[in-house]
């Protein structure tokens, strides 16, 4: 929520942090973040080693879109950085480094990320490098992925190919095997009844 009251010298957000259901002081959360902010780009950098050995800093210099619960865009968001979705979401997301979908998000549409990771509803096409269902979490419709992890109770219904998989299914060869061996039976005894 965003206001301007009191001695305020422009607008500003105003939030509350709840962890087990109390209310705590945000204060704490601002100091440890920027406490730690540095420690959380160096890891960033140490771990998105490019193709020439240097630190991706892409990834660590954007920042986070968050959409709260209880916001509703529709549109598209093309980012370098991280995603969050808490509220609901309809439309494209491209480029994104990381894509999370909270137990309250819902997304409907295109996604194109690094790396997803869903404890809300996702509902479209996927593509993306590395994709985490949790435990909550609800992906419908097709995905392709390099790496997949589905935690208990996640759940995932849709199509998924795991990219440059050289795996091929040979069951559409099987299937017309099948159904001529159950329809070809079942066709000569009606001709066989006909003809009595």
């Amino acid at each position: 929520m965003s206001g301007n009251s009191g001695r305020s010298s422009g607008p500003h957000l105003h939030y509350e942090v709840k962890y087990a259901n109390k209310v705590l002081n945000p204060r704490e959360f601002i100091k440890w973040r920027l406490d730690n902010y540095d420690n959380i780009l160096k890891k960033r950098e140490e771990s998105a080693v490019g193709i020439f050995g240097k630190a991706n800093k892409r990834a660590a210099q954007n920042g986070a879109t968050v959409i709260a619960q209880g916001t509703c865009i529709i549109g598209g968001i093309s980012t370098e950085g991280t995603v969050h979705i808490d509220g609901k979401f309809e439309g494209v997301i491209l480029e994104a480094d990381v894509i999370s979908i909270g137990k309250t998000g819902e997304v409907i549409g295109d996604i194109k990320a690094n790396n997803l990771i869903v404890s809300g509803l996702l509902d479209g096409k996927i593509d993306c490098n590395e994709v985490q269902i949790l435990s909550e979490g609800k992906v419908i419709g097709n995905m392709k992925y390099n790496e997949l992890i589905i935690e208990e109770d996640g759940k995932f219904e849709g199509q998924g190919v795991r990219k440059g998989s050289k795996l091929k299914s040979r069951y559409d060869e099987i299937e017309n095997k099948i159904n001529n061996i159950i329809v070809t039976p079942s066709h000569q005894i009606e001709h066989e009844q006909k003809d009595s």
